[in-house]
């Protein structure tokens, strides 16, 4: 399997008219991003009442590495910086935040999610509809099993440095 944080599997949970901040590339601070704003994903399921990207792409009882760089530094509300980002939550009702408050340039936050949870969805963080970016390798990937077969060779999906 591969990662799940990318533009084409999270522009669809953008609300209709909405053409901009749902996940398309741009540069940010010299690098290449995602930018995602919180209105385009704000009440979008069929109740109305919660936001939510990827919430059909997530293997129940799968566990997830998430590992994501953010920069928030114009989210801003009267004068102040606040806080923007992403909340991963899980279908027992806990969540884990991935929001910062700038400015602080990029921010980074890595998470390896339990196999005995299961995720719902990513919430977008709330608090003002500036933009948030998602550096070009930022990524959400599951966990397969490792196996080493009897030739000696690793077959492994995910191999992470450090």
């Amino acid at each position: 399997m591969s990662n799940i944080f990318r533009s084409e599997l999270i522009m669809p949970y953008a609300k209709a008219g909405y053409t901009a901040g749902i996940g398309e590339w741009t540069t940010r601070n010299g690098e290449a991003a995602m930018n995602i704003s919180p209105a385009p994903f704000y009440k979008n399921l069929d109740n109305g009442t919660v936001s939510g990207i990827l919430r059909n792409e997530f293997i129940p009882n799968t566990s997830y590495i998430i590992d994501l760089w953010i920069d928030v530094d114009e989210v801003v509300y009267n004068n102040n910086n606040v806080a923007g980002g992403l909340t991963l939550k899980y279908t027992d009702g806990t969540s884990e935040a991935f929001s910062f408050t700038g400015p602080k340039g990029w921010n980074h936050k890595k998470v390896i999610t339990p196999a005995t949870k299961s995720i719902k969805l990513l919430d977008i963080y709330y608090y003002t509809s500036t933009p948030v970016y998602y550096r070009w390798d930022s990524y959400i990937a599951p966990i397969t099993a490792s196996n080493v077969n009897k030739v000696g060779q690793l077959d492994i999906c995910n191999i992470i440095e450090n």
